[in-house]
């Protein structure tokens, strides 16, 4: 079996196109480690070529932003907002917080519940109930 050059595959939706930025292993562990990493990766849009600058952890760690020659943007946002593929199987992006967040949905779902999230705070968050129903 021989090793991929590039087995890790961020993927984000631009013009009604996916746009993928292929890296190393090195990198990646780079970008999961909270340190920014810059990848450049051409493109093409309706027959004309592109160099996409992928910029991860750059706002902050977790983030993404995806930009083209002119300056313009095709994603300002989260890396958990891309899709991440290491040898073709989609990778979990999901923090701790948001994982939990999922579990504790699923449960309040089944009892009539619901979780909300807030933009805000994203460590934290709320859980509604019916009117008269008690909490346990």
């Amino acid at each position: 079996m021989t090793r991929r050059k590039y087995p890790i595959h961020v993927e984000i939706e631009a013009f009604y196109e996916i746009l993928t930025c292929p890296m190393t292993l090195v990198a990646w562990n780079q970008v999961q480690a909270g340190h920014p990493v810059v990848q450049v990766e051409p493109y093409y849009y309706e027959g004309s070529r592109f160099l996409g600058t992928w910029t991860f952890n750059g706002s902050g760690p977790g983030t993404l932003y995806m930009s083209y020659d002119d300056g313009g943007a095709h994603f300002d946002g989260l890396l958990t907002q891309a899709r991440v593929l290491k040898d073709g199987e989609p990778i979990d992006m999901l923090t701790p917080v948001e994982r939990s967040a999922q579990r504790l949905n699923r449960k309040l779902r089944s009892s009539d519940r619901r979780l909300i999230s807030q933009d805000a705070h994203p460590d934290e968050f709320i859980a509604t109930f019916p009117a008269r129903r008690r909490v346990t």
